[in-house]
């Protein structure tokens, strides 16, 4: 089942019952209240200026004050309720992905698909509720059109044509551009459902705690496929600016149009000041649904076409090794070309590293080493050969189904926003234990308990904005440790660590070494000293395996 720990809360029903409550209640108010503005307009331009009555102006303007102060109270609670339900789910949102897919064992996501994963996170559930209540919104502001433009028709049946044409044509406008954004939206979907699959099938076959390949492999997409979905995706979002462009249009035209043709009739002594007041307003409270309409619609439609997509998720690898005992890891005649070289990085390599050894591997600046130690960790695939990891009881597995076993730790790794225990543990409170005690093996619980809060304290945007590269780096290493994994890869990964900090780190992987493979690229002389075999790589494809301590 997946790992996605549930919180105690109020029913749903009764809720989401009494969050419509409180987004429905204050809407009829305020409504309700719209139409004292175009009352008082008429009120003060018609009968207070002209008989000079400040008594009565005094009275209106508190009122009008009051008015306005109760209205914008109601209409804020409105949107505090609904910003507050968006805010929380955001909020979560990258959480509770993280932990999905951290949490879960890799063969299970490929048995369920992306809808019904999103769904039982409820992030679309949540959305949708969120524009449901702002559809209720819209109901309501709909009846009160009805109410509006009778108000105006008793005023002036003139405008109310006026306005009514302009309202005509302005739905039959943005009518016909959203069914060419709909058709937009299809095509759209077409190829966004292509490129959530190469994502899935990434996430699906890449144990996403332990590479750091995941953002790099989806920021090199650059195949046909993600062209055509960036370009499809393009045009859905012109034809949005467009129709709201169009919207802005009408709204600005619909004002003009009153103004003026008011003022007509005011010269011809047909209305007066403060009914052509009231009409601008009713004209606005009559306008804003429509263009509420066309919002929510597009809106709507987003969450439709993502929750809708077409997976074809691939699962003839999609099996994965979680508790295998790891004997060896060998390449066979193992060779790494990239399509647009001719040349081999890797060439014909051949090597067997059991469990407890500690291999150092050494070579030039981009000698390759980065490299090989990505085919080992399965990032990268070789284009000949073959790369078997070896059970105790003598099963060969390819790497690609042993990932979950593998930690691959490199400077390119990064923190994310939160506690650093969440970092630690990857949202897993069943690991805090775990966390701490490792921490304390590798030294770096003196530096997390000065912090603020401790372990609990927040990296990022949090009470700790900057730690130290050094720091950074420990708090990777020592996530990678708490997965247990039976082969362990540092590449390059201790920089910016001090050396009292880096005598723990060599201290405890030398002392987790007798049940571990450990591949390690430095040339920090703490790491080249715990080492047993060195693989030496050198651009010239000179590359070499031998038994003890290397000179670098």
């Amino acid at each position: 089942m997946l790992a996605v720990q549930q919180t105690q809360s109020i029913p749903s029903k009764l809720r989401n019952k009494n969050l419509r409550y409180g987004v429905i209640l204050p809407s009829i108010v305020s409504n309700i209240l719209s139409v004292s503005f175009p009352i008082a307009l008429i009120q003060l331009y018609d009968r207070i200026i002209p008989n000079k009555s400040y008594e009565s102006l005094v009275i209106l303007t508190v009122l009008l004050i009051f008015i306005i102060i109760f209205d914008s109270t109601l209409k804020y609670l409105r949107e505090q309720i609904i910003k507050w339900k968006e805010h929380c789910k955001l909020e979560k949102q990258n959480l509770q992905i993280i932990n999905l897919i951290l949490s879960t064992p890799v063969h299970l996501l490929s048995e369920i698909s992306i809808p019904k994963m999103l769904d039982q996170l409820s992030l679309f559930k949540e959305t949708s509720e969120v524009i449901s209540m702002k559809r209720a919104i819209l109901k309501v502001d709909l009846i009160f059109v009805v109410l509006f433009s009778t108000l105006l028709v008793l005023i002036s049946p003139m405008l109310f044509l006026c306005l009514f044409s302009i309202q005509v044509i302005f739905f039959h406008t943005c009518s016909s551009l959203y069914k060419h954004y709909k058709r937009s939206l299809i095509c759209t979907h077409a190829e966004r459902s292509k490129y959530a699959n190469f994502i899935y099938n990434l996430l699906s076959s890449m144990h996403a705690i332990k590479s750091s390949g995941i953002q790099r492999a989806i920021a090199k997409c650059e195949g046909d496929d993600f062209k055509k979905f960036l370009v499809t995706e393009q045009n859905s979002k012109s034809l949005i600016l467009l129709l709201y462009s169009t919207i802005k249009f009408f709204t600005q035209l619909n004002i003009i149009s009153v103004i003026l043709l008011s003022s007509m009739l005011i010269i011809e002594q047909k209305l007066s000041m403060g009914a052509m007041g009231a009409c601008i307003l009713i004209s606005n409270k009559i306008f804003q649904p429509i263009m509420q309409y066309f919002d929510l619609q597009i809106r709507s439609d987003n969450i439709n076409e993502l929750f809708n997509l077409n997976m074809n998720v691939n699962t003839s690898n999609s099996k994965h090794e979680d508790n295998i005992t790891i004997s060896n890891i060998s390449f066979e005649n193992v060779s790494l070309r990239y399509p647009q070289d001719s040349n081999s990085i890797i060439h014909e390599f051949n090597f067997i590293v059991e469990t407890g050894d500690i291999v150092h591997v050494q070579g030039g600046h981009e000698s390759g080493k980065s490299t090989l130690l990505k085919l080992i960790s399965g990032l990268l695939e070789p284009s000949s050969g073959k790369i078997n990891i070896i059970s105790h009881v003598g099963k060969k597995y390819p790497v690609s189904s042993c990932r979950p076993q593998i930690s691959y730790i490199s400077d390119e790794l990064k923190l994310f926003n939160g506690t650093i225990l969440d970092n630690l543990t990857f949202f897993s409170p069943e690991q805090a234990k775990k966390a701490k005690e490792i921490c304390l093996e590798l030294g770096s619980h003196s530096l997390i308990n000065n912090l603020p809060n401790g372990i609990l304290s927040k990296i990022g945007q949090g009470e700790v904005d900057v730690i130290s590269h050094g720091t950074k780096q420990q708090i990777i290493i020592a996530r990678a440790l708490i997965q247990n994994p039976g082969i362990i890869i540092i590449d390059e990964a201790c920089s910016g660590v001090d050396k009292a900090a880096m005598h723990c780190i060599t201290t405890y992987l030398r002392k987790i070494s007798p049940n571990k493979i450990i591949f390690i690229a430095s040339t920090n002389k703490k790491f080249i000293d715990i080492t047993n075999k060195t693989i030496s790589i050198s651009a010239n494809q000179q590359h070499s395996f031998t038994t003890g301590t290397s000179n670098a």
